[in-house]
């Protein structure tokens, strides 16, 4: 197979695949035993060096969030086996700094908020911060990356099909300086960003936070369903803040606390939306990020995608419209790490016929929260009103401050 874009380095450290047998940082699904969290080196010349990582003890409260994002301090600490008090003052300047947000993802589908596309961006060089720093401020926008080799801007969008032209002909296309736009819609999610996890806690101790009554997979094969407009409020608050108390929701909502509480729980059992903690690869000592674009041979790309979504390296693997039949995101420790994926796991798949790695030089925007200097700021999943049209949501008067907790949560 051929590998395109540059990806080769120097250093070792944790984070690459089994088959080169050393330490695997995230993966998904259960857990294993933790190990030791190496250094965080600079990227070089594809971007700024890194803060420092989180320690062992931080990890492990962003693992829990990951897996119950309104799991409340005192739960998480039994789990841990930590006292309440730490993990809530950790937990608590985590939030606060921005260091980590907790946010509802809103299955767009499933509420009839939007399809969601990838497109590719070209660039003219002295306009790319601009065009990047354009894209991440339209609502219907998740996901902004700059990007070396064939692209310059990786963005993932959500927009319902009477708004697919005027967005990407009038809005993405107009920016100055966007030279090539290339299209791809998304036909299924083999791994989604809110199903990866960190690879730092026990089986026991995951399986301690694990809520088994929010199925992922019924959710996905569920019917779309127009929320209410309490819905839709509870829905736009948590996409902003996923801790946010249920006083603070059913203000938003104009209900009862108790019936906030009811329509939470039922928001997410019914898969409409996800609730998981966030933050900066790098922090979590992997800042080596980069996208797979996979040209698959007919009739392998289930067979294929199946086996990638299993990689812990693997964060987001999507199949797509286009010349291209997969479109990964994988994190590791450094470049050697990812040279060894691309050659033992990418380079192992008879399916795979070519890839084009492009490396991630700088994300201003992920899953509706921005991102500067390695904090996080989350604005929040739009809003699809009648019509189509979509808006950012408002932080209404008694919504929580960013990193605010939920002090009911379960």
């Amino acid at each position: 197979m051929a590998v395109s874009g540059s990806g080769q380095g120097s250093g070792r450290g944790p984070g690459s695949m089994t088959a080169s047998g050393r330490a695997r940082p995230a993966r998904t699904g259960g857990a294993a035993q933790a190990g030791p969290v190496g250094p965080v080196r600079p990227v070089g010349p594809v971007g700024p060096a890194a803060p420092a990582p989180l320690d062992p003890l931080d990890l492990r409260i962003v693992a829990a969030l990951q897996i119950d994002g309104r799991a409340s301090w005192g739960r998480i600490a039994r789990a841990l086996g930590e006292s309440e008090r730490t993990v809530a003052r950790r937990a608590s300047r985590l939030l606060q700094e921005g260091w980590v947000a907790v946010v509802g993802i809103v299955h767009k589908q499933l509420v009839g908020w939007g399809e969601p596309y990838l497109l590719r961006v070209g660039c003219e060089p002295r306009r790319l911060r601009a065009v990047a720093r354009s894209l991440a401020a339209m609502p219907e926008i998740r996901w902004v990356s700059v990007v070396t080799g064939s692209t310059d801007c990786f963005v993932e969008m959500d927009v319902g099909r009477e708004r697919l032209l005027p967005m990407v002909l009038d809005e993405v296309a107009a920016l100055p300086g966007v030279t090539s736009l290339r299209t791809h819609a998304v036909l299924r999610y083999f791994k989604s960003s809110h199903e990866w996890r960190l690879d730092v806690l026990t089986r026991a101790e995951a399986a301690a936070l694990a809520r088994t009554d929010l199925d992922l997979v019924a959710a996905l094969a569920a019917r779309p369903a127009e929320p209410t407009p309490e819905e839709s409020a509870i829905l736009e608050l948590l996409s902003l803040d996923g801790r946010a108390t249920t006083d603070q929701i059913a203000t938003a909502a104009g209900i009862s606390p108790s019936t906030a509480w009811r329509r939470i729980e039922a928001l997410r059992v019914r898969g409409m939306v996800f609730i998981r903690a966030d933050a900066e690869a790098a922090l979590l000592g992997m800042p080596v990020e980069a996208h797979l674009w996979l040209r698959v041979a007919p009739g392998r790309t289930t067979e294929v995608g199946t086996r990638l979504a299993r990689c812990p390296e693997v964060r987001y693997l999507v199949a797509t419209t286009g010349d291209c039949q997969l479109v990964a995101d994988v994190a590791l420790a450094d470049r050697t790490a990812l040279y060894t994926f691309l050659d033992e796991v990418t380079g192992a798949e008879e399916g795979i016929d070519q890839v084009d790695v492009t490396l991630t030089a700088h994300t201003p925007k992920r899953g509706f929260v921005r991102r500067a200097d390695g904090r996080l700021h989350p604005v929040g999943s739009p809003v699809v009103r009648a019509g189509g049209a979509a808006r950012s949501p408002r932080r209404e008067r008694g919504s929580p401050a960013a990193g605010q907790v939920a002090d009911e949560a379960r």
